[in-house]
Formats: C-alpha cells, structure tokens, sequence
C-alpha cells in the first residue's frame, strides 16, 4: 500500500534562495534527481553584495541597515564557512554597541598563526627587555632550519642587543636574519605604521604566510578552520584597529565581551543547519570559503 508523495514545495525560504539553491544542485554529478518549487515565489530575498571593499565593512552595513529598518538583533544570523572569520564581524558589532549570540572567545587567541602573530607584534613595540617567551614564539613561526642548541640560546636572549652579540658570536645568519625581522617591526612602529601594515609585512616579507601555510597541508578534508584563515581574521581585524600598541589589549577586551541571547547570531554554516531566521548574511562568501580551499568533496560543500 506504498505510495511516492514528492515534497516539492520549500516553504521555508524566499523564491530568490530557492531558485539559487536548486541552480547550484543540478550541478552535482551524485544528486537525486528532484523538483522544487518556493511557495514564497513573489519574494525575492537574495542578494549578493559588491565584492569591492571590505567584506567586513559591507556585513556591518547589512546589519545596521536591517536594524535601523526595524529588525531586532536576534532576528539576525551572520554565518561563515569558518569561525575563525566570525571575529571581526563580532568585534565590529561589539564596537558599534550591536549585542551578539556566539562567535569566538579569547581561546581565538591561543591559535597557532593568532598566538604568533600577537608575540611579533610586542616585540615590535618593545623598548626594553624582550619576553623570553615572545622570542621563543616568534622563533618558531615563521620557521627557522637551526639547531636546537641555537634555538635555545636565542630563546634566552631577553634585549636585541644581545640577539645581535648571539648572531655575531656563533656567525649564524639565521640569527641575524632573525634579530633583522624584529628590528624592521621596530622601525614601523617608531614610524607610526598601522597594525594593518605590521601584520602585512610579517605575514609576506617575513614569511609568516608560507609557514603557516605548510601546518595545512595535514588539514586537508577537515571540517575545521585552516590556519591561513586566522591569519585572514587578523588582517581583518587590524584594519578595525590600527594602532599597533593598542591591539592586543583591545581585541582582548572586545572578545571579552559577554554573549547575549538576544542579540545577532554569529555562528558557521554547519553549526546551523536546520534553523532559520528573517534576514541572514552569508559572510566572506569568497571563492577559497566556499567551497573551502581544503575541502576534497566539493559536492558537498
């Protein structure tokens, strides 16, 4: 007494989703072969915003413009392929006095490319006495090929003079190279060059980027964030905050900040599925997002 029912009718989603949605599917080589029909045909409701700019920037806007149009925060889902990316967009709305539902937490920081990134970045503004343990971590990313022993002695360098007697003494050009890295940092910051800048030079001209690129390759096929994207995180976050001495203690404090039930819903793709909102902000909806560069079964992303 069996019989087929075909569930043709989406009545979750407006026409313009629907449509998008079922575009995209007949592309898949292994699909079942369905129709689907939105019965909200009369809304459109899909909107892709101009890839110029920052894509920080152009969330932001979406979301202040749908609150001052009436929304209440907690009508509101701003997802991502990653949440690592969920950063800036939390800050932003932290800064614009927005309450948020979810995100990161200071554990952000204790990432790999993050935790690297921020140790640079003091021993750039450092007048005195290093931290052994930045010059430790720093040491480490990007990667430098040199003996253990070596690697010890700098880590117990705590002022830049004596990293440059070490270099001199052992005649180690990666030592040098190594003491050149921190005092170019140096120099932008007597300069006043941003945080943008900093990181820019650190993550190109020194070589963070490379390093951190090589921790992906084990990731490969991972349903998680890569480490290349915190350092895209990062780089969208010093644009939010340019001074370089106040960064650390400013991001910190805005990740800091208390959940709120109510307020906009921060969250990645997969952590969502099956709930709905009224209006939603697919965020960095970029070619290496989606699908991510890493994935191997692009079907299914």
């Amino acid at each position: 007494g069996a019989g087929d029912h075909p569930l043709e009718v989406n009545y979750r989603f407006p026409g313009g989703v629907v449509r998008a949605a079922d575009t995209l599917l007949r592309h898949n080589r292994r699909r079942v072969t369905k129709v689907i029909h939105a019965h909200h045909a009369a809304t459109d409701g899909f909107l892709v915003a101009p890839s110029t700019g920052s894509s920080v920037e152009v969330t932001l806007q979406a979301i202040t413009t749908a609150l001052a149009a009436g929304s209440a925060p907690g009508e509101i889902a701003v997802l991502t392929r990653v949440n690592s990316l969920l950063a800036p967009v939390q800050v932003g709305l932290a800064a614009a006095g927005v309450p948020t539902n979810g995100g990161v937490g200071l554990e952000f920081l204790e990432r790999t490319a993050v935790r690297a990134a921020l140790a640079w970045l003091r021993l750039a503004r450092t007048q005195g006495n290093f931290s052994s343990a930045d010059v430790a971590e720093a040491l480490r990313r990007p990667s430098r090929s040199m003996s253990p022993k070596i690697a010890e002695w700098v880590g117990e360098q705590t002022t830049f003079a004596g990293l440059r007697r070490l270099a001199q003494r052992i005649d180690n050009d990666k030592v040098a190279e190594f003491a050149d890295d921190i005092e170019r940092l140096q120099q932008m910051v007597a300069s006043r060059g941003t945080t943008a800048q900093l990181l820019a030079a650190l993550r190109d001209t020194m070589g963070l980027a490379n390093s951190i690129a090589k921790l992906d390759v084990h990731r490969r096929g991972m349903n998680r964030a890569a480490q290349n994207d915190d350092l895209t995180a990062l780089a969208q976050l010093a644009a939010l905050q340019p001074d370089p001495s106040a960064f650390e203690s400013w991001l910190r404090g805005a990740l800091a900040t208390k959940w709120n039930g109510a307020g906009v819903t921060l969250a990645t793709v997969h952590r969502v599925k099956g709930q709905e909102w009224p209006f939603v902000v697919v965020h960095q909806a970029d070619a290496d997002q989606f699908p991510h560069r890493l994935a191997e079964d692009e079907e299914e992303e």
